[in-house]
């Protein structure tokens, strides 16, 4: 199985003891609980980002097309290309 594309399908925590991603994965629903105070990062290096996807299809436009939309807004500094 390739780890880029494996799927984590037990509740755990994000981060190891390490401040390391502790299964690298993705995941059908939100299974991974993130805690800032587990990275291992002095805090003006911690970047964050918001990913929101939504699914559908477009029958008004195009038929049957199935459609996506991803949002990803971020906090940091401003010299910091996201």
């Amino acid at each position: 199985m390739s780890e880029r594309n494996h799927e984590v399908i037990k509740s755990q925590q994000l981060l190891d003891e390490y401040g390391n991603i502790a299964e690298p994965g993705w995941s059908r629903k939100q299974l991974q609980q993130y805690s800032r105070t587990q990275i291992k990062a002095p805090k003006f290096r911690i970047k964050e980002w918001d990913y929101s996807i939504r699914t559908g299809t477009l029958e008004h436009w195009t038929g049957d097309e199935v459609c996506g939309l991803m949002i990803t807004p971020g906090t940091g500094d401003p010299g910091t290309v996201m």
